[in-house]
């Protein structure tokens, strides 16, 4: 009756004294258990590089989550960076970054010797075109004089939004008849329709 459960029973001699009885598992039933736990660590195997795999991509995803999270906040700093430096409606460098040009010019030319011009250019009758005309016009006529004023100075020369219509030009110059030539252009640029 217990061999059909899958046990044997084995008796042993103890010390010539008598008989212990015990049960000792079918050996055919051994190798069954053997497979079972083969099976069952394949399975645990399998689930643990599922989970593995999983964490991987997990972390995969997470890290490129931080990476574009990073180039954003990236881009976004060098946005407000930008809009701090520079007037909203022109683009034209404002006040602050202006300040900071001059600061280099006057350390330039006190270490070299060079020369700079600081040009303000005022639109005459300004107010005028933003009450008859509203406020989208005058703000048209500021884009245009910007626009037309880096247009045609050159690169090196600093094109700044100093008050509401008035215009800083910061240009380095060799001497007095370069800045009158300068000056002369400027206006030039402004008085054509």
């Amino acid at each position: 009756e217990l061999a059909s459960k899958g046990k044997t029973l084995a008796a042993k001699a103890v010390h010539g004294t008598g008989w212990i009885v015990s049960d000792v598992p079918d050996p055919g039933l051994a190798s069954a258990n053997t497979r079972d736990v083969v099976v069952q660590g394949i399975l645990l195997l399998g689930v643990s590089l599922l989970v593995i795999s999983l964490t991987v991509r997990l972390l995969l995803n997470r890290n490129r989550a931080l990476k574009s999270m990073g180039e954003q906040l990236r881009d976004l700093n060098q946005q407000l960076r930008y809009q701090s430096l520079h007037d909203d409606l022109t683009g034209l460098p404002n006040r602050t970054l202006l300040e900071d040009r001059l600061r280099q010019k006057i350390a330039k030319s006190g270490r070299t010797g060079s020369r700079f011009l600081l040009a303000l250019v005022n639109l005459n009758e300004f107010s005028r075109v933003n009450e008859t005309l509203g406020y989208e016009v005058g703000d048209q006529l500021l884009k245009s004089a910007a626009l037309r004023l880096t247009q045609r100075l050159r690169e090196v020369d600093t094109v700044a939004r100093f008050e509401s219509d008035v215009f800083a030009i910061v240009m380095d110059i060799k001497n007095i008849a370069e800045a009158e030539f300068l000056t002369a252009k400027v206006l030039d640029v402004l008085q054509q329709p």
